[in-house]
């Protein structure tokens, strides 16, 4: 079994994301995230378009551009629809275009999310770092 995640944006106080299946650690998935926004010249709103709001059934493995073809999974609009799969996921990783960062955040069963890492980009996509 993979280590899952879901991949979000945020909408005000709450947020929006789809389903990644396999490969969603921060130094996997995570950074492959800061590396797509930094390709893209910075155009986050392109890469939340075509990561989460075009894909609503999730990824396989994003990584590598597979849909998950067997199953779709419902949007998840904040922490309180989480506790329904939060045996099924273990990373959270929220994209807050209004701060350019992306954040990653831990799933440990009804326990709170916890926050493991920010990293920020500069104006043309660069993240200040990878995660590790």
């Amino acid at each position: 079994m993979g280590t899952r995640a879901l991949v979000a944006r945020s909408e005000g106080s709450a947020w929006k994301g789809v389903w990644n299946n396999w490969g969603s650690q921060p130094g996997d998935l995570g950074n492959y995230l800061l590396r797509e926004c930094e390709r893209r010249g910075g155009d986050l709103s392109g890469l939340i378009r075509d990561v989460i709001d075009t894909v609503p059934g999730g990824w396989s493995k994003l990584q590598k551009g597979s849909r998950s073809p067997d199953f779709s999974w419902p949007p998840y609009h904040g922490p309180d629809e989480l506790r329904e799969f939060s045996d099924d996921i273990d990373f959270v990783y929220i994209f807050r275009p209004r701060q350019s960062c992306l954040e990653v955040y831990r799933v440990d069963g009804d326990a709170p999310l916890k926050l493991v890492d920010s990293v920020s980009f500069d104006e043309a996509g660069r993240p200040s770092r990878l995660f590790e």
